[in-house]
């Protein structure tokens, strides 16, 4: 038999359910990170800006983007939406990386694109395609493995 409390009880499981999981999905993209100012930054073009180039007018599409650290230290992916077509992405890439300390160590130009760095401990590879909604870049940044492993 079902009695109010019952049908109660069967109402509100799922929507406690639905209301926790949308919390959680709000913010799945937003990675926080403060600076020596104590300025927060949810911003992940924000955490990378002085490492990393990032072209003008690019989106940073945040449901792909895991940035760990930031400034010199972040590790992580970066998924941009470029605003240009992927050659000139590609050269903008490959000339700008030294500007910013990363030293291009290979490179392969075709209909998908690679670019790898390295700076420090770190490397970097830049992978560049047209996809469904345009042209898009893929960052990753990892520390380097030492020798012999």
């Amino acid at each position: 038999m079902h009695t109010p409390l019952t049908r109660l009880r069967s109402f509100i499981a799922p929507l406690c359910a639905t209301l926790l999981l949308s919390a959680c999905a709000s913010n799945f993209g937003s990675v926080e990170s403060s600076d020596a100012n104590g300025t927060v930054s949810a911003s992940p073009a924000a955490r990378v800006a002085d490492d990393f180039p990032i072209p003008a007018g690019s989106g940073i599409v945040t449901d792909q983007t895991l940035i760990l650290g930031s400034g010199a230290n972040w590790t992580g992916r970066l998924v941009i939406t470029l605003s240009s077509d992927t050659q000139s992405a590609f050269v903008f890439f490959r000339d700008q990386g030294n500007a910013f300390g990363w030293e291009l160590v290979a490179s392969s130009y075709g209909k998908a694109s690679l670019l790898t760095f390295s700076k420090g401990q770190r490397s970097a590879t830049v992978y560049i395609e047209s996809g469904f909604a345009g042209p898009m870049a893929t960052v990753t940044v990892s520390p380097v493995a030492p020798k012999g492993m």
